[in-house]
């Protein structure tokens, strides 16, 4: 069975708790040797004000982050053995 090298999410993440989650995500990439993503909503929605801050890490640290209300898409590509990450805005 082959490992996993890439985790990905849609996740509805408030202000309150982005930081939190964020450092979480940075070290599971870190001690897993994966690429982790999130997508975060960065509008209000069901009654939720969410953080936006889409973004992608390696095991390196953070690739590349969306702020709080940007419309973007955020791209992380496999270059040899590392990874980069790109933010397109929208």
């Amino acid at each position: 069975m082959e490992a996993c090298d890439t985790h990905i999410a849609g996740v509805l993440v408030t202000s309150s708790g982005y930081d939190e989650d964020a450092a979480a995500m940075e070290r599971y990439a870190r001690d897993l040797n994966m690429l982790v993503g999130i997508s975060n909503h960065n509008q209000s929605t069901g009654g939720w004000s969410s953080a936006g801050k889409s973004a992608f890490w390696s095991n390196t640290g953070l690739l590349a982050r969306a702020d709080e209300t940007q419309n973007a898409l955020i791209l992380a590509e496999k270059l040899g053995n590392h990874w980069v990450g790109e933010i397109f805005e929208i």
